[in-house]
């Protein structure tokens, strides 16, 4: 568990105890309110995945924007049960449900809320389908299509129709609809990219219905390509993420969008010229496929993480730097990022206005 020095409210960013993960307000709302405003004017609606900050107070203040289909999304069914007790009565659980304890909780949760889940194959069904009758709930399916090099969903239409049928016919269980597997491979900016990642769904979703089975919700798309992904005919929910947060992962598809989470950390050694040692390393910044961007010194260079500190070569940085001066990073992978801290330093113009819990940190179950 984190142990922060916590400052007074309305206290400068600058005099905050480092490392801490910071979200501007401003930045936030911006981020929000333009993701929302376009969703406004399409036929799909998105669904935010909160998993992605896991902070029920940063969720509420997206759902108060419209643009949204009332619910939200989530990685995990413990993560779900944390927004289930803040609020978030409408809740999708992107993860598979296998063992039993899972899909119980998810029953337990289906008792106050509308839970949907997703499958891929017929044996998690019937155990999903087991305990949802034997409770007397029922859970809301999606099937979850395999996309273009993705890792889990049905691959092949006449499967996904065996399935929608099995889901029909079990207790306990409600077709809902078709959800895209997501894959890295699927960010692009050009939309025939895009039509080529989703047209697996699209074809399972035209089997589908000719066999007469409606399918309600067609799920697919991230934060890099929720705006192409929602103006093709067909789909009618996105689970994008990041969009209010931003990170540099996504950076590159949505420029519009701009980073509202940073690590503030804070230099603490020069132990020679062009090189300085912050105090933000791994366990704060994360460990993924790629390194946080120094948001405040844009020419420096990240040299590595270690477990506590970040080694930095500054030769192509024109201020000087001193020790005691702030690092701003903004993480590469803010999902990664967000599970590291217990909470949120609210940020607006410069000062500290709230401190946030980040109530579904760890919540990996």
């Amino acid at each position: 568990m984190e142990r922060p020095i916590f400052k007074p409210l309305g206290s400068k960013v600058e005099e905050l105890d480092t490392p801490a993960l910071l979200v501007d307000l401003d930045v936030f709302e911006s981020n929000v309110k333009s993701v929302h405003s376009f969703f406004q004017n399409q036929d799909a609606k998105i669904r935010p995945f909160v998993g992605v900050h896991r902070c029920p107070a940063l969720a509420n203040i997206q759902m108060q924007h419209s643009g949204h289909n009332g619910g939200v999304a989530v990685g995990t069914v413990s993560q779900a049960e944390t927004f289930i007790a803040n609020g978030f009565h409408d809740t999708l659980i992107t993860g598979k449900l296998v063992t039993a304890d899972k899909i119980q909780l998810a029953c337990s949760l289906a008792q106050r809320a509308s839970i949907t889940v997703t499958v891929d194959n017929q044996e998690n069904l019937k155990d999903i389908s087991a305990i949802a009758s034997s409770r007397g709930v029922n859970l809301s399916v999606l099937i979850e299509i395999s996309s273009p090099n993705g890792f889990t969903g049905v691959s092949d239409s006449k499967s996904a129709l065996d399935l929608a049928k099995q889901v029909l016919g079990s207790e306990g269980t409600d077709f809902q609809g078709l959800i895209l597997a997501y894959s890295p491979t699927m960010s692009g900016t050009k939309s025939d990219e895009v039509i080529d990642s989703i047209k697996p769904l699209l074809d399972v979703k035209s089997l589908i219905e000719s066999n007469g089975i409606p399918v309600n919700t067609v799920s697919a798309g991230s934060t890099s390509n929720y705006d192409l992904i929602a103006k093709v005919d067909g789909v009618n929910q996105v689970t994008a993420g990041s969009y209010a947060l931003m990170d540099v992962l996504n950076s590159e598809y949505q420029s519009s969008l701009k980073p509202a989470a940073m690590v503030v950390g804070t230099v603490g050694s020069l132990p020679r010229d062009g090189l300085i040692i912050g105090d933000a390393g791994m366990k704060t910044n994360g460990n993924d496929i790629g390194l946080p961007r120094i948001m405040n010194y844009p020419d420096a260079e990240i040299m590595y993480l270690s477990a506590e500190h970040c080694n930095i070569i500054t030769t192509k940085v024109k201020k000087p730097i001193v020790r005691g001066d702030k690092l701003f990073f903004q993480p590469y992978d803010i999902g990664v990022t967000a599970n590291l801290f217990d909470f949120i330093m609210l940020i607006k113009n410069g000062k500290l206005q709230s401190i946030l819990e980040v109530t579904a940190r760890g919540r990996y179950r």
